[in-house]
């Protein structure tokens, strides 16, 4: 049932007045609970009424903050939303009140409800283990390398809770969890009370959530400070989730969707878009459009297959001579996510900056490539000079590596390391040829001055479409194209023992990423054959290798 306009104004100003009513109408934690992430749910589908919940940033953040600290925000509530990656799931449960007894009535003590009571009703239920409830805590942060486009997207015309509020009333503890120092960002905890759907939740995924607004302290932290301790104990920004959405990658597609839709598009068809993204992409790179194609051919790589260690899916890109472009500044407008990747030795050596991820005492502290799957990171080798590479320096390049290898990510612990799956979109950018691991290497030969033209709003808007549309279309390759390509593989060994089969897998990656970049959704031979052609002019560009 679609939600009133009455209905909706009462989550919106009165959320835990709705929380409320919907514990009376129902006996039972296990019926409760689904009911209330449902009503949520139905509200935030109408994108008029999500668009009217205050967007949480760094901007809003103080504002809506203190609002949530005032008599009438703790006890009507403030609604919000947040997308946010998922920066640590390994905060475990805490235990909560779920109900309390006051005044004659059965009340919820769930989504911070149980603050709007006194101490002592609190602590009666507390004595009670029947009104004892359990609730899962997540770390997020703001999504790093978030673009402004994206970010513009996702909040829309989000309104800002006008009223005339002093700075916030409390101090909060900025904990080291986000990946990007540069970036402004926040750190909160999620408590989700659906302890299913928080434990399908990992590291690294972007989330939607429309929760209220509170402040807690990372779960346990009484057992870790001692009243001799002279430190504060962390008090962070804290999201009580009444609904959480895991697909808002999709989401961007149907956002963007639903923006195409009010407008005509530019293009005649998809030929001509492709083209014009071509031309937009080598502008930035001296009009080399062999280098575009394949910078292309990388945004659109998804990982399609993890089995074993193995992976299939992904193409990094080395572009070679690139001590000038404008390739950071072009990608920002049409990818939503994009982080540049010194590897300066002053930055690689620095154990503040870390690529991998480790264990501290608050938890896990974020590493730089700590990042959703699906974002562009440009590695500038460019920068990286003469001098001595340190311990630090080693760990990081060894993480880099194996980011481009195995598609994973060293989560170091004080006893263990693991290696956590991740799938980054990543060009690597170098003068010559790059000593890192990378699918392909292509050198760019510039025949036109560097430029980052002006282009209209529409056209930007197609290809933001495009790219992350066809991110998520499956391609299919029929059994006779398969043999057909097997086939075309004996032949060519037979002319030449140098196409060997990493030569193979480098094609069949660029054939099925070049077939989704021209809108097919199957491999076809003449696909096949223009990835060969691709690829042999770009092995013209590559110095052979020297004998011994």
């Amino acid at each position: 049932m679609v939600p009133t306009d009455t209905e909706f104004e009462q989550a919106l100003t009165r959320p835990r007045q709705v929380v409320q009513a919907l514990h009376a109408s129902h006996s039972s934690s296990s019926t409760f609970l689904p009911a209330l992430e449902v009503h949520f749910r139905d509200i935030v589908q109408d994108r008029a009424h999500l668009e009217r919940i205050p967007f949480l940033d760094s901007s809003t953040l103080p504002q809506l903050l203190a609002l949530a600290q005032t008599p009438n925000g703790r006890e009507a509530g403030v609604l919000v939303r947040w997308q946010c990656m998922v920066q640590d799931t390994g905060l475990g449960n805490e235990l909560c009140l779920s109900s309390l007894h006051v005044d004659g009535k059965e009340v919820s003590g769930f989504y911070g409800c149980d603050a709007c009571y006194d101490a002592a009703a609190q602590e009666r239920a507390a004595m009670d283990p029947r009104r004892l409830g359990e609730r899962a805590v997540l770390c997020g942060v703001s999504v790093p390398g978030e673009t402004t486009w994206a970010r513009s997207l996702t909040a829309g015309d989000a309104h800002v809770l006008s009223s005339a509020l002093d700075e916030m009333s409390l101090s909060l503890q900025k904990l080291k969890r986000a990946p990007l120092a540069e970036q402004p960002s926040i750190t909160a905890l999620i408590k989700m009370y659906g302890l299913d759907q928080a434990e399908q939740i990992k590291t690294t995924d972007v989330i939607d959530v429309v929760g209220l607004l509170d402040t807690g302290t990372l779960p346990n932290a009484d057992w870790q400070w001692t009243e001799n301790d002279q430190v504060e104990v962390p008090i962070l920004p804290c999201i009580h989730a009444l609904y959480v959405d895991r697909q808002p990658a999709w989401g961007l597609v149907e956002k963007l969707h639903a923006k195409s839709a009010l407008h005509t598009s530019p293009f005649s068809d998809h030929a001509e878009m492709r083209q014009a993204l071509l031309s937009y992409l080598a502008s930035a790179l001296g009009g080399d459009r062999l280098a575009a194609e394949y910078v292309l051919l990388a945004l659109l790589a998804k990982v399609h297959i993890r089995r074993a260690g193995v992976t299939a899916g992904s193409l990094s890109v080395n572009l070679i001579g690139m001590d000038e472009h404008a390739l950071d500044a072009v990608l920002h407008e049409i990818v939503p996510a994009v982080v540049t990747q010194s590897l300066q030795l002053e930055h690689l050596n620095d154990p503040q900056q870390a690529l991998f991820v480790r264990s501290t005492d608050h938890g896990i502290q974020a590493g730089r490539l700590q990042l959703p799957p699906g974002t562009c990171v440009l590695v500038d080798e460019t920068s990286m000079g003469e001098g001595e590479l340190k311990d630090h320096g080693v760990r990081n390049i060894k993480a880099l590596v194996s980011v481009l290898q195995q598609r994973t990510l060293p989560y170091v612990f004080p006893y263990s390391e693991l290696d956590m799956d991740t799938d980054l979109n990543m060009l690597v950018l170098s003068a010559g040829k790059s000593f890192l691991p990378v699918d392909v290497h292509v050198p760019v030969q510039r025949t036109d001055a560097i430029q980052q033209p002006n282009v209209a709003q529409d056209r930007l808007h197609a290809w933001r479409t495009f790219l992350a549309r066809t991110r998520h279309v499956q391609l299919d390759i029929p059994d006779a194209v398969s043999e057909h390509i097997q086939n075309d593989f004996v032949e060519r060994r037979k002319v030449s023992r140098s196409f060997s089969q990493d030569d193979l897998q480098r094609c069949l990656s660029t054939a099925r990423l070049l077939a989704l970049s021209h809108g097919h959704s199957a491999l076809t031979p003449d696909v096949w054959a223009d990835a060969i052609a691709l690829d042999e002019a770009r092995a013209t560009r590559v110095p052979p290798r020297a004998t011994p």
